[in-house]
């Protein structure tokens, strides 16, 4: 019979002549003062206004007197028309109320209330 023998790996950072540990912490400590030190102006104070966000923008599209089609909705986000039913469906969940009308074998999506006036 012979002994199984098991060999164990030598890590770097176990030996104590290795100066891995101390070169990392350096590293890191020189990207966290590069990173303190450096001014980012906010967007706030730069004068940059936020781009409106997607469900802000179908918002909008809802609330045209005639409402909007789920291809002019597609049109204003981007999206495919199975992202705008989700996201008509989320605006209900979140107290928005949608009304949809059929005109010439087209739905005709608007909004009919906001969360504000239901709360009311």
């Amino acid at each position: 019979m012979s002994k199984a023998r098991t060999r164990t790996r030598s890590n770097a950072n176990d030996r104590p002549d290795s100066n891995i540990n101390a070169v990392a912490a350096s590293t890191r400590s020189a990207k966290k003062a590069d990173a303190d030190s450096a001014a980012v102006p906010s967007k706030a104070a730069s004068g940059m206004a936020r781009p409106p966000s997607k469900t802000s923008l179908l918002i909008e599209a809802l609330s045209q007197p005639d409402g909007a089609t789920i291809e002019a909705l597609c049109s204003v986000t981007g999206w495919q028309s199975h992202s705008v039913r989700a996201a008509l469906t989320a605006l209900r969940k979140k107290g928005h109320e949608i009304a949809r009308t059929k005109t010439d074998s087209r739905s005709v999506y608007a909004i009919a209330g906001t969360p504000a006036e239901a709360a009311k």
